[in-house]
């Protein structure tokens, strides 16, 4: 009897450690697929870097972060809650097509109104026209089907969509170096979106040749998004932290300082993507362990802590490398970038961890209201000049702090809470 209780535990263990494998596994394939398309666009806006006048590069970096932003005001949450539906067994061909109907209509809506605002702007026509670039991007993302391919746990489709997007890059960018297209702002925003809407196009044509049940039925579903909305909420307030110092740059007329900080966020948001990818598929298991055994625990605190600093210190000594080898010279960067950029990556590896777990239990508002507070704080020290310009990148910093010290402090109360109603 023992003998069948040690096999049963021992194929139990085995079977674990197989579904861990598969994890790497999976994690490796999608990881690679994004890391090679938005890798390549990093480049192909080093190549613009290097191409263009310091204010040209200035605003055509400006106008990829208001084209992500304006992304995630479209989206408005409805991607992650779309593959939460179809992973839990909902008809994915008419959530495709509802989804993405809605969020077409959408970009329409927002792509009129980004028209209309930079009507009255008080702007060279080249920069408007930069702006409006962004349209493109937006009509890319809102076709982009991989979200489907993710639910279904598809990692194939996924990285063939991504590759997608990559190869179409690849010829933008030879259409650019060759000077095929216009070597200005106007020309790389058009360059670096038509590839993108392309790719996303081949993408979806893809999806649907590899599984041939998924046929989308479009109609709108504005109901969704609504439903949706105090996430989306969140996620756009978050987008519109690095857009704070953008816009502080840009209306204080410092083209030099608008390419300098443009370039270092180009490369910081790569860095970005990469910690968000691993929080995709790494830390909902580690947060369901992490929380189940209580969060606060020394060794979690300190797990967490550890972490935090060995990516803020990896950050620090690697990426005065990458910015010379990348821009070679053409921006001048020193400790006033690496610092803060270095501690907020490091911090916003630790927050992840909590807003992971916020939205396993659903606190959206809660996640909604903090937003709402530290765009508050950020815009409080712009006005009051608190943080004088040549220290704009540490705005950055800060709102990270304020976001993990309102997070973790909205987690320990719902732990405190939980032990209470457990007591009683």
């Amino acid at each position: 009897m023992s003998k069948v209780r040690h096999l049963s535990k021992k194929s139990m263990d085995t079977k674990g450690f197989g579904d861990r494998v598969e994890m790497i596994k999976d994690f490796i394939a999608v990881a690679s697929a994004e890391i090679i398309s938005r890798g390549f666009f990093f480049v192909f806006g080093v190549v613009v870097a290097r191409t263009l006048p310091a204010n040209e590069f200035g605003v055509y970096a400006l106008a990829v972060s208001l084209g992500i932003w304006l992304w995630i005001v479209i989206d408005a949450g409805m991607t992650g809650h779309g593959i939460r539906l179809v992973a839990q067994g909902g008809e994915a061909g008419d959530l495709l097509g509802r989804i993405t109907a809605t969020r077409l209509v959408l970009t329409l809506m927002v792509t009129i109104l980004l028209g209309f605002g930079l009507s009255f702007a008080d702007i060279v026509s080249s920069e408007k026209a930069v702006y409006f670039g962004t349209a493109l991007y937006l009509l890319a993302m809102s076709i982009f089907p991989v979200w489907i391919a993710r639910a279904h746990n598809d990692k194939y489709g996924y990285v063939a969509g991504y590759l997608a997007v990559a190869l179409m890059g690849v010829l933008s960018l030879g259409l650019f170096i060759f000077e095929l297209m216009p070597h200005d702002g106007v020309g790389a925003i058009l360059g670096r979106n038509l590839a993108w809407l392309i790719g996303a196009i081949i993408a979806f044509r893809i999806l649907l040749r590899r599984d041939e049940t998924l046929k989308p039925r479009f109609r709108l579903d504005f109901a969704m998004a609504w439903s949706t909305a105090p996430l989306g909420g969140a996620a756009i307030l978050y987008g519109l932290i690095p857009l704070v110092p953008f816009a502080a740059i840009r209306f204080s007329g410092n083209v030099e300082m608008l390419g300098q900080y443009g370039a270092m966020w180009q490369l910081h948001q790569i860095l970005l993507n990469g910690v968000g990818l691993i929080s995709v598929f790494l830390l909902p298991r580690f947060a369901r362990r992490a929380f189940v055994n209580n969060i606060f625990s020394h060794r979690r605190v300190t797990q967490i802590a550890v972490s935090s600093i060995l990516i803020t210190v990896i950050y620090y000594y690697s990426i005065s490398k990458l910015l010379e080898i990348a821009y070679n010279d053409q921006f001048r960067f020193d400790d006033n970038y690496f610092i803060p950029f270095s501690i907020g990556l490091g911090i916003f590896f630790a927050r992840n961890i909590f807003v992971t777990f916020l939205m396993a239990k659903g606190q959206y508002i809660a996640l909604f209201i903090v937003g709402v507070a530290v765009i508050t704080i950020l815009i409080f020290l712009l006005f009051f000049s608190i943080i004088p310009l040549s220290q704009i990148p540490w705005l950055y910093t800060i709102a990270e702090i304020c976001l993990l010290s309102l997070i973790a402090s909205h987690v320990l109360f719902l732990r405190i809470k939980e032990s209470s109603g457990a007591q009683k």
